[in-house]
Order: C-alpha cells, then sequence, then structure tokens
C-alpha cells in the first residue's frame, strides 16, 4: 500500500488596511465611557433588595449624593 502525501495547507497572514478603521482613541463613545469608569459613581446597588427569577436578577440602586433610591 503507498500512503498519499498530505496536501501541505499554508495559511498567509492578510494586512489590514488600518487607515480605514477607527482607533479606539478616535471613537467618542469609547471615550467617553472609559472617562465614566474613571470617575467614582454616586449610584450603588442595595444588596439586601436583590431578587432572583427564572430569566433576570433586580435589585434597587441609590444615588449616595441625594439618596433617592
Amino acid at each position: 500500500m503507498e500512503t498519499d502525501a498530505k496536501e501541505e495547507i499554508s495559511v498567509e497572514y492578510e494586512a489590514v488596511d488600518k487607515d480605514i478603521f477607527k482607533d479606539c482613541s478616535n471613537i467618542a463613545f469609547y471615550r467617553r465611557q472609559k472617562q465614566q469608569l474613571s470617575k467614582k459613581s454616586t449610584y450603588q446597588a442595595l444588596l439586601d433588595s436583590v431578587t432572583i427569577g427564572k430569566d433576570s436578577t433586580n435589585f434597587q440602586i441609590i444615588n449616595e449624593a441625594t439618596k433617592v433610591r
């Protein structure tokens, strides 16, 4: 019996023209989200109000500055 030579498969890296895609620093939405994450949130989850359902989890939040739920 003669064994068949395995076909060699090569994968070439296809370069993408990065000039047509935006960098994260050029996307306003990303910059706003990143800026918001760096600030301390005034909202806090009330852990004693957590209820878990079949398809959801609910909890109340409170604004620490105004104490409004």
